[in-house]
């Protein structure tokens, strides 16, 4: 994820001193190699805030983007 996005969705950031707003959480991809574990990726994931969000905003989003798919999410 690239920009700032992930400052405003994800959890645990706080651009200008705000809370975000906690609807992605990052997590990391590991593998052992050697004689230690090595990051291989970064990964995003809805929360259950997010999950919500999209529920409640998705008509809204269906309307601003008629042409973007918008699907449910899978529960957690």
């Amino acid at each position: 994820m690239g920009g700032k996005a992930k400052y405003y969705l994800g959890t645990d950031y706080r651009p200008n001193g705000k809370p975000s707003r906690g609807y992605i959480d990052c997590f990391t991809v590991r593998t052992e190699k050697g004689r230690g574990t090595f990051v291989l990726e970064y990964r995003w994931r809805i929360t259950e805030a997010g999950r919500r969000h999209i529920n409640t905003y998705r008509a809204a989003y269906q309307t601003a983007y008629p042409n973007v798919q918008v699907n449910v999410p899978d529960p957690l």
